[in-house]
């Protein structure tokens, strides 16, 4: 990660610490049938080696775009869709509590999901936070009962929000994560290009008054003809 990235990517969670006091809200839900193209990790090790600053940094990839990451422990990431166990140079030895997550483009998603383990068997809130593109947030709670191991979980933008992922914050005690998934549903609001323009309610009215004017206008003429006609 380029150090303008990195400082890009601290300043972003910055300021989504300060936004919690803001009281403002994104316009997400969750997803019922959370969908979206894998994110793909390189295999390596994180918070070990790197750094005291850039230590529990590192990268992964959807497709063409590059997704950025901190955990608030050591870890490792195998090759792939997306597996980041806690613990380095030994996985599972320890939890990740706190994951941060920020694609580099934040108009690029609209859909996030993942799944994972917990660090124990007991019950269990999960917290996932996301921030829009305009720095609104909202969080969500998702409670995994069992054995720990919770399958797929994900959010999703309000259909026509015009909602984008410019960051998400995962809370827990997580073993690990895999099979996260970013994806992205065109919007007639964000995207016009992708559907035919529909004319507001305004246009409408204004071509009904036309239509109106042309007939009344057609109307006098026959009358005026039929006048001329008589005399």
């Amino acid at each position: 990660m380029s150090f303008r990235s990195l400082m890009s990517f601290v300043v972003a969670i910055a300021a989504a610490t300060f936004s919690f006091g803001s009281g403002a809200r994104a316009d997400f839900v969750k997803a019922d049938d959370p969908i979206g193209a894998n994110l793909n990790l390189d295999k390596g090790k994180f918070g070990v080696g790197d750094g005291l600053f850039t230590s529990n940094f590192f990268t992964g990839k959807v497709g063409t775009q590059t997704i950025y990451f901190q955990s608030d422990f050591a870890g490792k990431t195998a090759n792939g869709n997306a597996a980041i166990f806690a613990g380095a140079p030994n996985p599972h030895d320890g939890a990740i509590t706190t994951l941060w997550i920020k694609p580099a483009d934040s108009s690029a998603f609209d859909e996030f999901s993942f799944r994972g383990a917990l660090s124990s068997n007991l019950n269990q809130t999960i917290h996932v936070t996301v921030w829009d593109q305009n720095s609104q947030f909202q969080t969500f709670d998702f409670l995994v009962s069992g054995n720990g191991d919770f399958t797929r979980i994900g959010v999703s933008a309000v259909d026509f929000s015009g909602e984008t992922i410019k960051l998400i914050k995962i809370t827990g005690s997580f073993d690990y994560f895999k099979q996260m998934g970013f994806g992205y549903t065109p919007d007639p609001d964000r995207d016009p290009g992708n559907t035919p323009a529909v004319p507001e309610a305004s246009t409408w009215a204004m071509m009904l008054m036309g239509f109106l004017g042309v007939g009344f206008m057609a109307y006098r003429r026959r009358g005026s003809g039929h006048q001329f006609r008589a005399v």
